[in-house]
């Protein structure tokens, strides 16, 4: 079994099953199963990269089209998960009455790696995740103020509004644009008027070759701008125009973003995650640190901490009040 402690979702299998035997053996062959599904947990926790782990939803609706999507590999298949799956498997650990390392060593990693997990994967791993590990810890009677779960889901949602939802865009009132990468002395007057925080319209009175190559620099420095030709007088005229049309659909697309995920978080029982988040609760309800004029997504060092003493800000807070990183790659 440890040379499949990388595949997530085979050794999730195994350990469900493993669990059933444990739970429904005769008394006497219950110490052996609880064995088995104790090292087998242990080897898979071991080996969980938590950021590279990817999703079944991503594995049967790829998001690269054809000819760029490639079929998953053996290893993707076999590592893909849900988070219900991985909620069920938390769930037996605690209805088994495992080892308590086991999740502190899987909620310390989670925590300490959940920075680095792919944006795409939070609304379809880690989200679903919390959501079913709220009735899991209330079934179990865990309190939800223990500090591991308090880290684990700050830690999480903390990087799905950092991550996927990102910083808000500001919006954009300067007419300052990018300058296309040719220095060409037709160019160099685009440059000029693009440079330009006074010059709202630009006009290139010249040949059709010409204005075609203005064009094709434009287009290809993304600038935020329209460019059309006037088709009266000789030469005809391009006419570049500022916008900020990118930077509107920047906006409306965090807006979008923002408010999936102000519905995502809003589904927990307010109580709990009250009790889950603790200290972080408003920050985190509040959006602060994503949202214009709110400050960094990282809170500044409180006052008797010493900045640049160790690790400061939400990270190492979380860090610190979960528990250390356990290595289980050891004996025991």
């Amino acid at each position: 079994m440890e040379k499949q402690a990388k595949h997530t979702s085979f050794c999730l299998g195994f350990l469900g099953t493993s669990a059933h035997e444990t739970a429904t053996s005769p008394p006497a062959q219950r110490p052996q199963w609880m064995t088995i599904h104790e090292a087998v947990a242990k080897s898979m926790i071991s080996a969980m990269d938590i950021p590279a782990m990817i999703s079944v939803q991503s594995l049967e609706s790829p998001t690269r089209p054809p000819p760029y999507y490639a079929p998953p590999t053996q290893d993707q298949v076999l590592s893909a998960v849900k988070g219900s799956w991985l909620v069920a498997f938390w769930e037996r650990l605690l209805e088994l009455k495992a080892p308590d390392h086991l999740t502190m060593a899987l909620s310390s990693k989670i925590v300490a790696e959940a920075p680095r997990i792919p944006p795409e994967e939070f609304n379809r791993v880690w989200i679903p995740f919390l959501q079913d590990l709220v009735p899991a810890l209330e079934d179990n009677a865990i309190p939800f103020s223990t500090p591991r779960y308090q880290a684990l889901f700050a830690a999480v949602l903390d990087a799905f509004l950092t991550k996927w939802v990102g910083k808000e865009p500001a919006k954009s009132t300067s007419l300052i644009r990018p300058t296309v990468r040719c220095g060409c002395h037709d160019c160099a007057p685009l440059n000029a008027f693009l440079a330009s925080p006074n010059q709202r319209a630009g006009r290139f009175p010249m040949g059709k070759q010409r204005r075609q190559h203005l064009h094709n620099q434009l287009d290809a420095a993304s600038v935020d701008c329209t460019h059309v030709t006037e088709r009266f007088g000789n030469p005809q005229t391009l006419v570049v125009t500022k916008t900020t049309r990118v930077a509107d659909s920047a906006r409306r697309e965090w807006r979008a973003r923002q408010a999936k995920a102000d519905e995502a978080i809003r589904a927990f029982p307010d109580g709990a995650l009250r009790a889950l988040l603790g200290a972080e609760y408003a920050r985190i309800v509040n959006m602060e640190g994503i949202r214009l004029g709110s400050g960094s997504a990282v809170q500044p060092t409180p006052r008797g901490e010493v900045a640049g003493g160790g690790e400061s800000g939400l990270a190492g807070r979380l860090k610190r009040k979960a528990v250390e990183v356990i290595d289980l790659t050891g004996s025991d």
